[in-house]
């Protein structure tokens, strides 16, 4: 669920028609929530997927790696990396 974070609707894989079905007619029933899914992901895209900070974290990941030392999740990695901006 990194990818989506709260920007955007999940549903259950054990389930998965049921589900799909109950995610998708939610958000045919509520424009709204449409709306701010796709104001939340903008957003995200613009800030999570900044390139500079993927291949900072690629060459964060394989230095810890390669020196024994335990890995972080990216968003460890970006939250690290907001606070220096």
């Amino acid at each position: 669920m990194e990818v989506i974070g709260d920007c955007g609707c999940f549903f259950e894989s054990q389930n998965l028609e049921e589900s799909l079905v109950e995610v998708m007619q939610k958000l045919a029933d509520d424009y709204d929530l449409v709306l701010g899914y796709r104001q939340k992901v903008t957003s995200r895209i613009e800030n999570y997927y900044n390139w500079e900070w993927v291949t900072s974290f690629y060459v964060d990941l394989f230095t810890r790696l390669k020196n024994g030392y335990n890995t972080v999740q990216y968003d460890e990695f970006i939250d690290t990396q907001m606070k220096l901006v």
